[in-house]
């Protein structure tokens, strides 16, 4: 089984597919359509906005009936080094560009739908959604899926790296833009302008003295200033200044609560919310998800099997709408990096703990 996992990931990840290129996120969808054609499994494909995904299911689900389980798969992945599209194998490791985030587990759940639904084994109330834009907001693929009536479930699972727990919650997202107005002059006579560089600098500065950066991972909101631009020469006095904040917020701080924070801080400032997305609260008291539960604590012997992270998944789009919403993926590590891997070992035991959960 682990040889089959391995064999459909080094194919999927010589695709470059790379959230913006459209036309290759397209071909992996193809592939994986064909990979998977037989005569027991539906296979829906979508184009939204450019952007192809697929919906698979076996021949005798009801369109009208929710999944019971409707597993989700990103298949795009961040850019990389053309080097980095070729799977490499050192020792128990598959390094690659997304083989973490996550082709890898993409590979397992393909392999779980092609084997059992040509056995005829795939349960009538599991499903599948393939997308290719999560990395870049998952606008035109999980959350269209999630207003269709045919991609209704009670559970949605992804693959987002977990190393092998589930993962319960995740913060929700701020873009916030802070511009502020000056008045240009010539460089060397600053008396006559008005420099909006120095004021955004001078806020920005009493805003991270009195909220310092963390030094170490903490379940907190956290405000990183990313995108810092002002001025259009060296000799001009800037007339304009904007900065750009990545917020991450828990649950319990309101997008109402922080944008008041930024106005104290910048009050002269002309503030726009860029983007504002929720984030994933799920109890653990679910009862699909405690079977999931208690299937992984046979093979994960670590104490706490749950975990939440900082960044965000489309598991939030189905969240919103009071639907559970969880991911299980693989060991590994290197998200988003140049050395990114899976432990190999993982892929067979992460097909044997789905087959498990989604056939019982």
């Amino acid at each position: 089984m682990e040889k089959n996992i391995l064999a459909l990931l080094e194919k999927l990840v010589e695709f470059k597919s790379v959230s913006s290129d459209k036309k290759e996120g397209g071909k992996i969808i193809n592939y994986v359509a064909g990979y998977l054609n037989n005569k027991n499994l539906l296979i829906k494909r979508y184009i939204n906005n450019g952007f192809s995904s697929l919906l698979i299911y076996g021949k005798n689900h009801l369109v009208n009936k929710p999944f019971r389980i409707l597993l989700n798969a990103h298949l795009d992945v961040v850019p990389a080094l053309r080097e980095a599209f070729k799977l490499k194998i050192k020792g128990d490791k598959a390094f690659g560009r997304g083989v973490y985030d996550m082709k890898g587990a993409a590979a397992a759940i393909i392999e779980l739908f092609r084997n059992l639904s040509e056995k005829n084994k795939l349960p009538d109330d599991v499903g599948l959604t393939l997308v290719t834009d999560e990395e870049i907001g998952g606008f035109s693929g999980t959350k269209i899926f999630s207003e269709k009536k045919e991609a209704k479930t009670r559970l949605f699972l992804g693959g987002e790296p977990t190393n092998l727990k589930i993962l319960m919650a995740h913060k929700g997202i701020l873009k916030i833009t802070v511009t502020h107005r000056g008045k240009s002059a010539h460089g060397s006579r600053p008396w006559d302008g008005k420099n909006a560089n120095v004021k955004m600098a001078s806020d920005i500065s009493r805003f991270y003295t009195e909220n310092p950066l963390p030094k170490r991972e903490i379940w907190a909101t956290t405000y990183s200033l990313n995108l810092i631009n002002g001025g259009t020469a060296f000799n001009v006095i800037s007339d304009h200044a904007e900065a750009t904040f990545d917020i991450r917020r828990i649950y319990q701080d309101q997008p109402e609560k922080i944008i008041s924070k930024i106005k104290k801080y910048f009050p002269q400032a002309e503030i726009k919310v860029k983007m504002n997305e929720p984030g994933l609260e799920t109890d653990r008291t679910v009862p699909e998800v405690k079977k999931l539960a208690q299937i992984l604590k046979r093979y994960n012997k670590e104490k706490d099997l749950f975990t939440k992270d900082h960044y965000a998944t489309d598991g939030r789009f189905y969240s919103i709408k009071k639907i559970p919403a969880v991911h299980f993926g693989l060991e590994g590590g290197g998200m988003h990096q140049k050395n990114e891997w899976i432990d190999i070992k993982s892929l067979s035991l992460y097909y044997k703990i789905l087959e498990e959960f989604i056939i019982t």
